[in-house]
């Protein structure tokens, strides 16, 4: 694990500068001093021209593709035993959605390296879009992507691989990924390999994956058994302020975001407006029950002023 977060830590320094990850803010909706945050420096890369723009535009890709293999090894180490990209792909876990992203993930990265070292192997530029492809069997390889694309594609792997180092749920992760592949798919101009079409997945949350605002102190009562949020009607529309709840009921943590929540439109009683049931808010439990904002880690995202506690009279139960 330790070997993970130091390449992951190089992998974000080598190609981060351009990565499209969640920003996370601090939000206080009551009233709360808040410290500012320190102002993030980031370093210009080199520039250069031709082919030798077009292959560094393709190393973080590259990279990103070593790291799942080195994550797959970990995890099933028969996966990288003899067997093509293709046989390998097969071979992953898609039993969870986040297995099935990063699965699907796996089969553009794949197409990557096959271009760049096959013999047959084609790289081309057209506009801002980058054309791979190889023709060495009967089954073509085709990935035609944008340069937004392409740093989609690296961030989604960062993601999916430092989401161990963070204390958010499963769901919440899941919601993540499944926003990035569905964005990641919208900068592909064309794909094509052994089974010709890219598995794409209905989205289950469509999540705000890039700004959340963190609330570390809602108002909230817990009835009837759902778990009510005392919203202040400024902050109602969830699509201007994609707010994540940091709630602490029975002595257990949870993050649960905005979209999760029970919109007027839809509540039928107007009492569980912003309501979210008991039985939901299992899926938005945080891990090793902790807080996220005891987390120390310095490559996770973009984090302002997680201060404020979750004060234990704010919970009424009735």
């Amino acid at each position: 694990m330790e070997t993970l977060v130091c390449l992951l830590d190089e992998f974000r320094k080598s190609h981060g500068s351009h990565w499209h990850q969640p920003e996370y803010r601090g939000l206080e909706m009551y009233s709360a001093k808040k410290r500012s945050a320190d102002a993030q420096k980031v370093q210009s890369d080199a520039v250069f021209s031709g082919k030798q723009t077009m292959l560094l535009s393709l190393q973080g890709a590259w990279s990103a593709l070593n790291l799942l293999e080195a994550y797959f090894s970990q995890q099933q180490p028969q996966t990288l035993e003899g067997v093509t990209s293709w046989q390998r792909y097969q071979q992953l876990p898609k039993k969870q959605i986040a297995d099935k992203i990063i699965a699907e993930t796996y089969r553009l990265l794949r197409i990557v390296r096959v271009a760049w070292l096959h013999p047959d192997g084609q790289i081309e530029r057209r506009g801002n879009v980058t054309e791979l492809c190889c023709n060495s069997n009967q089954y073509p390889l085709i990935l035609k992507i944008t340069d937004t694309g392409l740093a989609l594609l690296q961030s989604l792997v960062f993601y999916f691989l430092n989401r161990a180092q963070t204390l958010y749920g499963d769901a919440y992760h899941e919601a993540i990924l499944q926003s990035y592949f569905t964005d990641l798919v919208g900068e592909l101009r064309g794909f094509e390999d052994e089974d010709r079409v890219l598995c794409q997945f209905r989205p289950g949350l469509n999540i705000n994956r890039h700004w959340r605002l963190d609330c570390e102190n809602p108002r909230y009562q817990v009835t009837d058994g759902f778990c009510v949020i005392q919203l202040n009607p400024r902050y109602d529309d969830g699509v201007c302020h994609p707010i994540d709840f940091h709630l602490r009921l029975n002595d257990l943590f949870y993050v649960v975001p905005m979209e999760a929540l029970t919109p007027f439109s839809m509540a039928e009683d107007k009492r569980y407006i912003n309501a979210i049931s008991l039985t939901a808010l299992d899926r938005w439990e945080c891990r090793f029950g902790s807080q996220p904002s005891e987390i120390s880690n310095p490559q996770f995202l973009i984090t302002q002023s997680l201060t404020t506690q979750c004060p234990p009279n704010d919970v009424k139960e009735s």
